[in-house]
């Protein structure tokens, strides 16, 4: 049988969560952005010289097989791995990395945001209702993988009315390769059920999206919620499914030696308030 090479990083970050539609669109000038670069091997979360990094931030790393990371049940039920201690590395190790990231950032490219304000609220409010001003800078935090791919999740902080909304957005995002295809999920929960008394509960937070790619690469992004709440814990789980030509097999021919598959799979947990 053929050896599968997978790679699957978790990260865990301490933030805040909310639902939306009509909201802010970040840009590369006014949001603030953080980095660590993954390095399995050491067993290491490497981030530049003198970064401060928020309380509860947390970076975890495992190997898996593909095919636990087929479907996006099967990615929410994937536990952490061995986790990856902080290490201070020189700003030049980063360079390549900014770059790449500062190419593709174009924030909220898959649609609106949501608004939530809670549970009772919803019932009688539309998203209309909402007059939500830009408040805290929004902040990127990505994890960065060795072939130029990378997890994200935005969070950014609004007011309604004087009240605080927590918002967060999960992405990732594949580098151009030399595999054939493959795909990209990007996917929020939280531990919070809303809803009236008997039913029907939803999470406010959980959103999710499919993509596509192709050898050139892609991007794929839930929309940004903002949720007004005491308290809360977000999940943002990404997986990076790079499929090669190697997958089919061929009568009357050996498996070849070159993975079929390479999969990057990573959460970032986020709590509020930050």
């Amino acid at each position: 049988m053929r050896k599968l090479i997978v790679t699957t990083l978790v990260v865990v970050l301490a933030a805040t969560f909310v639902e939306a539609s009509d909201g802010p669109r970040f840009t590369a000038a006014n949001d603030k952005v953080i980095i660590a670069i993954a390095d399995p091997a050491t067993g290491r979360a490497l981030i530049p010289d003198g970064t401060v990094l928020p309380a509860g931030v947390r970076f975890f790393v495992h190997t898996a097989n593909a095919a636990d990371f087929e479907s996006m049940d099967a990615q929410n039920d994937a536990g952490p791995g061995q986790e990856l201690v902080f290490a201070y590395a020189p700003e030049a190790e980063f360079t390549q990395a900014r770059r790449a990231i500062a190419a593709r950032r174009d924030t909220m490219q898959d649609g609106m945001p949501a608004f939530a304000e809670s549970a009772e609220a919803l019932e009688h409010r539309s998203s209309r209702d909402f007059d939500v001003a830009t408040d805290d800078t929004p902040t990127w935090f990505y994890l960065y993988f060795a072939d130029g791919s990378y997890l994200a999740a935005l969070r950014h902080r609004n007011e309604n009315g004087g009240n605080p909304m927590w918002g967060v957005s999960t992405k990732s995002y594949s580098a151009p390769g030399y595999y054939s295809g493959g795909s990209l999920t990007a996917r929020q929960t939280s531990n919070l059920v809303w809803g009236s008394h008997g039913g029907p509960y939803f999470d406010p937070y959980a959103y999710s999206k499919v993509c596509t790619m192709t050898s050139s690469g892609g991007s794929c992004q839930t929309m940004l919620p903002y949720v007004q709440t005491p308290s809360a814990i977000v999940e943002s789980k990404g997986t990076i499914n790079q499929r090669y030509g190697t997958c089919v097999l061929y009568p009357n021919q050996p498996p070849p030696e070159e993975p079929c598959r390479i999969v990057y799979s990573g959460t970032i947990q986020t709590t509020v308030p930050w």
